[in-house]
């Protein structure tokens, strides 16, 4: 059994919490059709900058999947460049 939290949505430059752990948005763009992102991660096993690809998840020790599952641009004149992350944790 797993548990999922999110998705949340966050605009690059913030630093929203999912599944206990502090996630910064550092960066985030399509390019050729990919989604990327780059984060800075701080679970209680330390902080690591990773960057992320829509649709390939990434497994954090002791903390679970982390998947990045859109990026939304900016809007000119609007909110900047925006991400959709979902964390998968494993039941206890």
């Amino acid at each position: 059994m797993t548990t999922i939290d999110g998705p949340i949505t966050a605009e690059q430059g913030s630093q929203p919490t999912l599944g206990g752990m502090r996630v910064g948005i550092m960066e985030a763009a399509t390019i050729g059709g990919v989604s990327k992102a780059k984060l800075l991660l701080r679970p209680e096993s330390g902080e690591r900058i990773v960057v992320i690809t829509a649709g390939e998840p990434i497994t954090i020790e002791g903390v679970g999947s982390l998947s990045l599952d859109e990026v939304i641009p900016e809007v000119e004149g609007g909110s900047k460049v925006r991400v959709t992350l979902s964390l998968t944790t494993p039941e206890a």
